[in-house]
């Protein structure tokens, strides 16, 4: 095969808005019908192949290392639900995992339930939306896709017999839950631009041909879901935009004729999501503080009737998440980036912290699914520490560690050492990031370093442990993870300070942070990569743009690049969705901001350093063409000599491959590229 790049023919095509005219020379690329386009992805990966021959026995040491550090015979730590023990388990060579359950005791026999490596074992890929058991234990709905366009088909299968019945429901997307007398089944469904706009009610053991709809949100800018009071007297269906939200209620008992019902009219820019507990319902709110509260409200009253306030406005202190137990209240909460976990007792209001052992951590909601309970899980996890699951007892106040996540081929964290730093951008704000590598390092300016991205939806950046990076900090690299604006680490107003026409701070943050490694002799620009995927991807390629001086690598994955035209175009999915995240280009100060960023639009003549770019063929959320027409432009236009590459994974969608070790092969391959652009050969 020829050395040269497949440099993608120039078709002439323009775009005219707001008086501006934009070309658009590969325009072409979009039409997946076109044999030409599936002959030109193809063209693309032979060459990122053949430019990546040479860092084939790094890539397999990589693979190597990083199978060397899972634990392939896994099983999770097991929790209680009605009369069964759950778990799931993954065994050596196997791709997915398998669930399980045992009746009344974790050392009752194990009944295997579903297992994905069965269900996967005639499709190139799979995806399990989710898996209900219904309330008495008899039932399971599952939903699986097995394109990776994020399209489920919501089968159901008897758990006496472990046989499938034949009802199947198509297209439906990623939520549903049972009603709490197993009567019902409650499903999302997509609109044509794939927002998920109704909710159907299934009667089960019926034909789906009877199935009602029992909620439509018409407004293109909101989406639905589903979920359970954790009590599970209530089934709530919610509303929600980038800025706004509704929620709706049914009972859990109620029969065919009943309707959801709203809880508080939504108001735009508040939003709320509810809980229940003795006849009120619990409002996580943001109306009235910028980082959410919480009160109560009873049922079926107005929003101004006999409001309790339980956790009141907290400057500084974000309230992420609730649980809702019978005797406490579990609050997820975060201060300055960091975060906590506040348990209330019910009976007198009093509330504790727990105390935690590193300075940088991260936690989560663990499964909890019983409201009647005595202790409840979280999840721990550092950037140097492997994952843990705890038990906290709500009688005495102790936690127990359940289960710690290994390394088997070998892991001291005491070996790192992780911290939080400052850089301080242009308009004096200081931009956080999370800085770990290993305790010997000398900032003499010639190590290597990966600062990493996102930046988007008020997404926080967690500092939690990834396996693959252990690759990176064991050659000596330096890990930035990057808290810029438009993400949500330092709360709400650090989200809204980086989006729409404030977009661009998200980008200059990042750059200060790359040069604030640089300056701090962390690193120098010809050691530094940078990755970021999906809207992470649009903040490394607008940033690339800009400075293409600052690094020596850059893996995009997925990344959203050509804003200005997917913006414009309503009949991609999520796009009318996105416009409080974005703007609506409709406007042309919005379609002003965009022009000035997109990286699609803002490719010119310079030399670029070496790049990585991944796609998905069957992507609904970033299509494949907007990665495939960066490339092609980037190619045109690039006056240096560092490779330009395109990986797209014909068989995948947004999230990449699926089963575990396809999974790790893809970081493998990602982690060769960085690696042999910054010099390592082993």
């Amino acid at each position: 095969m020829s050395q040269s790049p497949p440099f993608a023919a120039e078709r002439p095509f323009e775009h005219r808005e707001h008086g501006v005219t934009r070309r658009d020379p590969f325009h072409w690329l979009r039409n997946r019908e076109n044999p030409e386009v599936i002959e030109h992805l193809k063209a693309e990966n032979a060459y990122t192949e053949l430019k990546m021959a040479g860092a084939k026995p790094l890539e397999a040491k990589l693979y190597e290392e990083l199978i060397g550090r899972i634990e392939e015979d896994w099983e999770s730590c097991p929790y209680r639900d009605g009369d069964y023990f759950y778990t799931s388990r993954i065994a050596k060579g196997q791709s997915y995992h398998c669930y399980c359950r045992r009746l009344g005791s974790i050392e009752s026999p194990e009944e295997v339930y579903f297992d994905a490596n069965k269900a996967a074992a005639e499709h190139d890929y799979f995806d399990l939306a989710y898996l209900e058991i219904s309330p008495d234990g008899r039932w399971l709905a599952y939903a699986i896709d097995t394109t990776g366009d994020e399209e489920y088909e919501l089968r159901f299968r008897d758990l006496q017999t472990n046989e499938d019945l034949d009802t199947l429901i198509p297209a439906v997307s990623a939520d549903g839950e049972w009603s709490s007398d197993g009567r019902h089944f409650y499903y999302t469904t997509e609109s044509a631009t794939r927002r998920a706009d109704k909710v159907l009610r299934h009667r089960f053991g019926t034909s789906p041909d009877l199935d009602r709809l029992v909620y439509e949100e018409p407004n293109e800018h909101f989406f639905v879901g589903l979920y359970s009071s954790q009590d599970r007297e209530y089934v709530f269906a919610y509303s929600i935009s980038k800025e706004t939200s509704e929620v709706h209620y049914l009972s859990g008992y109620a029969d065919e004729q009943a309707e959801f019902q709203c809880i508080l009219p939504r108001q735009t820019g508040i939003r709320y999501f509810a809980e229940h507990r003795n006849g009120r319902f619990l409002l996580r709110t943001n109306q009235g503080a910028v980082d959410f509260r919480l009160i109560s409200i009873p049922v079926g009253s107005g929003p101004t009737e006999a409001v309790e306030e339980i956790l009141p406005d907290r400057p500084g202190v974000q309230l992420k998440e609730i649980l809702n137990l019978k005797s406490h209240l579990i609050a997820f909460e975060c201060i300055r980036g960091q975060d906590q976990i506040r348990v209330l007792n019910w009976a007198d209001r009093s509330s504790v912290v727990l105390e935690m052992p590193d300075p940088v951590y991260t936690l989560s909601d663990g499964n909890n699914e019983e409201y009647e309970t005595d202790h409840f899980q979280f999840g721990y996890a550092s950037p140097i520490r492997p994952s843990a699951v705890y038990a906290y007892d709500l009688r005495n106040g102790r936690s127990e560690c359940l289960k710690s996540s290994k390394v088997p081929s070998g892991h001291n964290p005491d070996d790192y050492v992780v911290e939080r730093h400052y850089a301080k951008a242009a308009d004096g704000t200081e931009i956080p990031m999370t800085l770990f590598h290993r305790r010997d390092c000398v900032r003499d300016g010639l190590a290597p370093a990966l600062i990493y991205g996102y930046g988007a939806y008020g997404e926080t950046v967690s500092p939690g442990f990834s396996r693959g990076r252990l690759s990176y900090l064991k050659r000596g690299f330096t890990i930035a993870l990057a808290h810029v604006r438009g993400g949500g680490f330092l709360g709400e107003e650090w989200y809204q300070s980086g989006k729409l026409e404030k977009k661009r701070n998200s980008f200059d943050d990042f750059i200060r942070c790359a040069e604030y490694l640089i300056e701090q002799r962390y690193t120098s620009s010809e050691r530094l990569a940078a990755e970021g995927g999906s809207a992470g991807g649009l903040l490394v390629g607008s940033v690339v743009n800009e400075r293409p001086d600052l690094f020596k690598a850059v893996l995009a994955c997925v990344p959203f690049v050509d804003v200005v035209s997917t913006m414009l175009d309503e009949s991609i999915p999520l796009t009318t969705f996105e416009y409080e995240e974005w703007g609506d280009p409709r406007n042309k100060t919005f379609f002003d901001c965009m022009l000035s960023y997109s990286p699609y639009d803002n490719v010119k003549p310079q030399a670029y350093p070496a790049m990585l770019v991944t796609a998905g063929l069957n992507d609904s959320r970033v299509q494949y063409w907007e990665p495939a027409k960066w490339v092609a432009k980037l190619r045109r236009a690039h006056t240096g000599t560092a490779p330009i590459l395109l990986k797209t994974n014909l068989d995948a969608g947004h999230g990449g491959a699926t089963g575990r070790y396809a999974a790790y092969q893809e970081v493998a391959f990602e982690q060769a590229f960085v690696l042999d652009q910054l010099g390592f050969s082993q």
